[in-house]
């Protein structure tokens, strides 16, 4: 029997069985030679078929990523395995050889240990029992974790018996890393929004129901999840006199942009029924398709301590200023008495011709008098600026330094004060009369405070910064300590003898509070001897 290519009767080749028989005579001579061709084309090309298909199917089991094994169900819980592919061979980490042909209990301890050996039989016991597939999700220590998405499936048998569990596994060990690190950092925000110093809810827009909320707002508000979502207007939380602030509040933040924070003060209803003062900012953090939010994140923070802060120190302050005035007029009263007896007393003791010690006194006297009463008067101004409301403009600097230059004119010639200026207009606003006078307070210390021998120079300069004027009064005056520049603006404070330079040390103090009145600031640069240089910075609006 032979089987080769030949010419078929189309003039091609094709595959051909050719058998042959021979008879023999007696003498071992061939005698008769008996044959038979048939076309085998046919057979072959299925065979070619067959052998293709089951070339693509060792290479799809023997490369796919898919662990693929099958298993020979035995007595007693046994099982014996009958095919284990590569794939399968590369997430264990053990050898085909070693797994095929043998049994469970033949490769415990050995190729695996003995809980995995057990976890592998309950799993393959289990689809024998149920004749079901199974699916699970496992976590093998192959030389560290390793997770698998696993299916058993069984094969049944003509007596509906499980003959074989077919098993196919796909690593999943990347996806369950993923997850955990997703879950642990689910966890970490959650703690961190839950350990917020700000209460925290999500507002869904459309439903108009509150998605979730955080400890932090349950512990201000007093309210669970369930109990803010029964909640059918936000508004309902809203104190009654806040009811038109909030509603505008939640306008502007639904026309706002995406995590643009609006800022809004209202009191909210806590559960035991009072009020809470809450400072809230709020955003739209999700938009529909349409772009229309549909999200918004609210956080608030309790000020009601702040609030009654705010309230005691605003008593204490109207408190302050009534003492401040009533202690003043007291106080004057006094010392005009103090004045007028000691004038009188030295008009009639004048006749008696008076030793230059005892008039020494009597001016002290009134002169004392007259320091007092100058000084409540300063002092009140001083307590003033707080309580009373100013009354700002937009001023120009230029002209309020022009109009105080104007009005100490007399005094700047007396001093042969020299003069000098860097100016622009700069408008600011500002109270004006309040304003001249920190103008008048500077300029009137450059004067003062000069050595007698020496004639002042004065330099101011006005300009602006941006949004902010910067006005600088420099002089060559006799300065200041480094160690006495921290005490400048301390009411009271004199950093001299009032016998070489007069006043009452609150002309600074005045200066400063007025500067702070308008949110703008002040410092002071000096040294001993070289003179010294007030620059003060003031918002534009």
């Amino acid at each position: 029997h032979v089987e080769y290519l030949g010419k078929d009767a189309d003039g091609g080749y094709s595959w051909f069985s050719a058998m042959g028989r021979t008879s023999f005579n007696e003498s071992g001579e061939p005698l008769v030679m008996s044959g038979s061709l048939r076309s085998i084309q046919s057979q072959k090309e299925m065979e070619a078929q067959e052998q293709e298909k089951e070339s693509f199917l060792t290479a799809i089991y023997n490369g796919t990523n898919l662990a693929i094994w099958a298993l020979k169900v035995l007595p007693k819980s046994e099982f014996a395995f009958v095919a284990f592919n590569e794939t399968a061979a590369r997430f264990t980490k053990v050898a085909v050889t070693d797994v095929v042909g043998r049994t469970l209990t033949e490769m415990e301890g050995k190729t695996f240990d003995d809980q995995t050996i057990e976890h592998f039989r309950a799993n393959y016991q289990r689809c024998v029992d149920t004749l079901k597939p199974v699916e699970y999700v496992e976590m093998l220590n192959l030389s560290g974790e390793h997770w698998f998405q696993t299916s058993l499936s069984p094969v049944i048998d003509s007596d509906g018996k499980v003959s074989h569990v077919l098993g196919t596994a796909v690593e999943i060990t990347q996806r369950k890393q993923a997850e955990q690190a997703l879950e642990d950092s689910k966890q970490f925000l959650e703690q961190l929004i839950d350990n917020s110093v700000c209460g925290l809810f999500l507002f869904d827009v459309a439903s108009k129901q509150i998605g979730r909320i955080n400890s932090r707002c349950t512990e201000i508000l007093g309210y669970d999840l369930s109990e803010m979502r029964a909640i059918d207007q936000l508004t309902d939380l809203v104190h009654p006199d806040d009811k038109a602030i909030y509603t505008r509040h939640v306008e502007e933040v639904l026309h706002s942009l995406a995590g643009q924070l609006i800022p809004a003060e209202f009191r909210a209803k806590h559960r035991d029924g009072g009020w809470v003062w809450c400072y809230a900012n709020d955003s739209v953090v999700k938009f529909d398709e349409g772009g229309k939010p549909s999200m918004l994140l609210c956080t608030f923070i309790d000020i009601s301590d702040n609030k009654k802060l705010i309230e005691q120190l605003k008593e204490s302050n109207e408190y302050l200023e009534r003492f401040a005035f009533a202690a003043s007029h007291d106080l004057q009263e006094p010392l005009r008495k103090i004045s007028a007896f000691s004038q009188s007393l030295n008009a009639r003791l004048a006749p008696l011709a008076l030793d230059e010690a005892s008039r020494f006194e009597f001016d002290r006297l009134q002169d004392a008098a007259k320091r007092m009463r100058l000084m409540i008067k300063e002092l009140l101004a001083l307590s003033r600026i707080n309580s009373q409301g100013i009354e700002l403009s937009n001023v120009n600097l230029a002209t309020i330094r022009e109009g105080v230059k104007d009005d100490l004119s007399l005094l700047l010639a007396d001093a042969g004060a020299v003069w000098q200026q860097d100016v622009e207009d700069c408008y600011c606003l500002v109270d004006e009369a309040l304003m001249r006078q920190v103008f008048q307070n500077l300029i009137t210390n450059s004067i003062k405070f000069v050595d007698k021998d020496q004639k002042p120079h004065i330099f101011v300069r006005i300009q602006m910064d941006g949004d902010t004027a910067v006005v600088s009064f420099n002089d060559s005056g006799i300065g200041i300590s480094t160690e006495n520049l921290e005490k400048v603006f301390t009411p009271f404070t004199r950093l001299n003898r009032k016998d070489d330079y007069p006043g009452n040390g609150i002309g600074l103090a005045l200066v400063e509070q007025i500067v702070r009145v308008h949110k703008g600031n002040i410092r002071c640069e000096s040294k001993l001897g070289e003179g010294t240089r007030f620059v003060i910075q003031l918002p534009r609006c």
